[in-house]
């Protein structure tokens, strides 16, 4: 009608934020130090535990995230009950080793870890996007490890890990 001002609502909410992308850099960082391994070809970083500071921060990151993010531990599927007992298996059996106890349990406590990274890496990549992200990492460290490794030329003991 003329006279009649129309308003028309505007909505001011922005679209939603993914709340687990702190974590998520985290764990890329994580990634990169895992498979690059910058500590076996860069002068001194071996004496920093890159690995453990990157997977903490991305503990805690999803850790002050908790309750917010797209997945939940309650989400696991039935393969992290699978890992999660031959992990238990191993722990068992490490000390009725019969050729070293001591390096049977070290070892089993090592691959322990992976469970952790592996549920990190199940809550926290929730689009393909981030699993790109993590692919690239994982497929241009190797390249990137075999040109050092190359550079570095055979009188050097390859990279260690």
């Amino acid at each position: 009608m003329p006279g009649e001002e129309k308003t028309i609502a505007v909505s001011s909410k922005a679209p939603p934020r993914d709340v687990t992308s702190g974590a998520f850099f985290w764990l890329s960082a994580f990634f990169v130090v895992y498979c690059a391994r910058p500590e076996d070809w860069i002068p001194g970083l071996a004496h920093i535990p890159l690995a453990k500071i990157s997977a903490l921060f991305a503990v805690f990151g999803l850790i002050s995230v908790a309750g917010r993010a797209k997945r939940a531990l309650k989400d696991l599927p039935r393969e992290s009950k699978y890992l999660l007992a031959m992990i238990a298996l191993l722990l068992l059996e490490a000390p009725l080793s019969p050729v070293w106890r001591a390096g049977a349990v070290v070892n089993s406590i090592e691959f322990g870890k992976v469970y952790l990274g592996w549920v990190l890496t199940f809550l926290l990549v929730t689009t393909v996007s981030r699993l790109r992200r993590l692919v690239f990492i994982q497929a241009g460290s190797v390249a990137l490890v075999c040109v050092i490794s190359n550079v570095k030329g055979a009188s050097v003991p390859r990279l260690k890990g």
